[in-house]
């Protein structure tokens, strides 16, 4: 169960936030462990604004897998796109943001068979 923004132990690091891996529960810890056995470096946007301050180095090859609801992820992959970057999704198993479906934040989870199939595409 990601914590939330608040009570995330990630460090912030040029306009992203690299997990510290602080509690085995946490969504986002789960999804970096399996990034890791494929050897992808994993950072967390909490929008996709934070999109714009990804700095790219030359001949860097840069992917970006989406995991959000619906609407974030529909705007976000364009953003993405627009950038100059492939984006791939992975949906949540259902809309719980507080922003646009409930008055309060509700838990979801991520399909993590779909986040490897995306992993695993040389």
């Amino acid at each position: 169960v990601f914590r939330g923004k608040e009570e995330c132990k990630a460090i912030s690091k040029n306009g992203s936030y690299l997990c510290q891996g602080c509690t085995k529960t946490c969504a986002v810890n789960q999804v970096m462990q399996i990034a890791e056995t494929y050897q992808v470096k994993t950072i967390i946007l909490y929008h996709e604004s934070e999109l714009n301050k990804q700095k790219v180095k030359q001949n860097e090859t840069i992917g970006v897998i989406g995991v959000a609801c619906i609407l974030s992820l529909i705007s976000g992959g364009f953003k993405a796109k627009r950038l100059g970057y492939a984006p791939q999704c992975v949906l949540l198993d259902y809309c719980g943001c507080e922003n646009h479906w409930y008055g309060k934040r509700k838990v979801t989870q991520i399909n993590k068979e779909q986040l490897i199939k995306l992993l695993s595409i040389q």
